[in-house]
């Protein structure tokens, strides 16, 4: 039986966004947007600099220093699993506390077997099955977002 989650697991005042792409750009901005609905700031984190004309931070430390006039304990993570070990490192040493892989290619046990090690909470699931409407939010009830 899956794990369930809470919607509120995707409640924050801040959000690191790392792996936000221009490969992915759709699905990327319709993220970014359902969390600026729900009043959530994002912080978008990509090596490459600006993703179709948005600007984005080079790094998650660069991402969380701009963050530390409020707390940034929560991230959703896009990248392949093969780089998240390292970013699970990163995440723990800006204080994020939880973390959303967005879906099974960001994350296999051994990465989330990394983030309890080192204290991060985290999940495999979509944001939108919690903040989006429609299919995500029927996908979520499936998946078990609650």
């Amino acid at each position: 039986m899956r794990k369930k989650i809470a919607r509120s697991y995707f409640s924050a005042d801040s959000v690191l966004f790392v792996g936000y792409s221009s490969r992915n750009i759709a699905f990327c901005k319709s993220v970014r947007e359902a969390f600026e609905r729900a009043g959530t700031r994002v912080l978008p984190v990509n090596p490459s600099g600006n993703i179709a004309g948005e600007p984005v931070f080079p790094s998650i430390e660069a991402a969380s220093a701009e963050g530390a006039s409020g707390s940034v304990d929560f991230a959703v993570v896009l990248t392949k699993k093969e780089r998240n070990l390292t970013v699970a490192d990163e995440l723990a040493k800006a204080g994020v506390k939880r973390v959303a892989f967005a879906n099974s290619m960001c994350a296999d046990r051994a990465v989330l077997d990394k983030c309890e090690e080192l204290g991060l909470e985290a999940v495999v699931a979509c944001p939108l099955m919690a903040l989006g409407g429609g299919l995500h939010r029927f996908h979520g009830f499936l998946a078990g977002v609650r």
